[in-house]
Parts: C-alpha cells; sequence; structure tokens
C-alpha cells in the first residue's frame, strides 16, 4: 500500500510495456501467458513521449472509469491520468486553489486533509443530454482543516467550501462542473470517460 493506506502499490502495465528496466519482468508476463503482445504493443504506444517523472506522475492517479473513487489531497493540486482505449490524457487538479481579492489575488490553498472522491456524471436539469461532471465526496480520510485562520469559507464567488461526506465538491455557490466537451485539461481526460 501507498503511504495513505488505501492506494494499492502497483507497477502500470504501460511501464512494463515500455521500460528496459522492466524487460525481464515483460518476458516473464508474456511467456506465461498472463499478457498478450498485441496488448503490451498496445500499452508501449500509449506512452511513446511520456518519460521520467512524467510516468511516474500517472501512476499514483489512473482512472479507467468515470466513477472510479480516487483520494484527493486538498493540501496540493494534483495530477491524474485517465486512459482511454487508444490514448491517455493527464491533467492538475486545481479546484483545490482559491484566489481572492482580500488576499491581494494571490492563489493560496484553504484547507488541508484528505478524501476519496469521485467523478460522476451531473443529474441537472440543465445538463440532460450534456457530458458534464460533478465530483463527491465519499470519505474523509484525514480530518480537513483550515489552513489560514483568518481564511472565513463562504458562498463568495471562487471561495472554496469544506467538503463533507455525501456532498458535491461546491465553489461558491454552486457545484464544481466540468463539461467535458470543454478544452481544459481535466475536461479532455473525462471525455475518454463520458
Amino acid at each position: 500500500m501507498y503511504s495513505d493506506s488505501r492506494t494499492p502499490w502497483a507497477i502500470w502495465l504501460a511501464a512494463w510495456a515500455s521500460a528496459a528496466k522492466y524487460v525481464g519482468l515483460k518476458q516473464l508476463l508474456l511467456s506465461d501467458g498472463l499478457v498478450t503482445p498485441e496488448l503490451m504493443e498496445h500499452c508501449r504506444k500509449l506512452v511513446i513521449g511520456i518519460s521520467g517523472s512524467g510516468m511516474s506522475r500517472m501512476y499514483r492517479h489512473v482512472l479507467f472509469t468515470l466513477e472510479q473513487p480516487f483520494v484527493l489531497d486538498l493540501a496540493t493540486s494534483p495530477c491524474f491520468s485517465v486512459i482511454g482505449p487508444l490514448h491517455i490524457e493527464g491533467a492538475q487538479i486545481g479546484f483545490t486553489r482559491v484566489q481572492t481579492i482580500e488576499r491581494s489575488e494571490r492563489i493560496f490553498i484553504p484547507y488541508s486533509g484528505q478524501c476519496v472522491v469521485r467523478f460522476e456524471r451531473s443529474l441537472a436539469p440543465e445538463h440532460t443530454g450534456k457530458r458534464v461532471a460533478v465530483i463527491r465526496v465519499l470519505e474523509i480520510l484525514t480530518p480537513i482543516v483550515s489552513t489560514d485562520s483568518t481564511f472565513i469559507p463562504g458562498n463568495k464567488r471562487g471561495i472554496f467550501r469544506m467538503p463533507t461526506v455525501g456532498s458535491l465538491l461546491v465553489k461558491g455557490d454552486h457545484p464544481i462542473m466540468v463539461n467535458a466537451d470543454g478544452d481544459s485539461g481535466i475536461a479532455r481526460c473525462l471525455r475518454l470517460l463520458m
């Protein structure tokens, strides 16, 4: 397990297919019939152009389905990757950051703590027939606390609200929404899953 005691430790199959240091394990998987040469070649092609720290950043938060739970550390702006049938997309989650006029337009992260979240299709009537996702909090892993005693959360525009179990993540007075048909990194990721 990783240090969060919830995420299983694993070596991503695409790393086995493309990294020279795993060539022996790759050959063992192939000779034992656990994977096909076609699958290994497909995995190798998925990561062409991604190397070093780019590959390691993708290991931790790799999503294969829209509603797959993952750990969100609110004290960071973590990266995640999505694996689709033909390629991989990656993005940085930036909604944990806040920019306010009261803070001279500086960006800061108002909370620390970890929670399990998932993307899910928005059920709001205005999103019927559209590819819009929201983020639901499934579990609080470590206490969510304010990082600045002068920060006052509320319904102000752009203020990230304290997450609670079962709720959607909210910024201002609206849930955080991602239009999968948009042009952001997160939109491109979710487009592969919707």
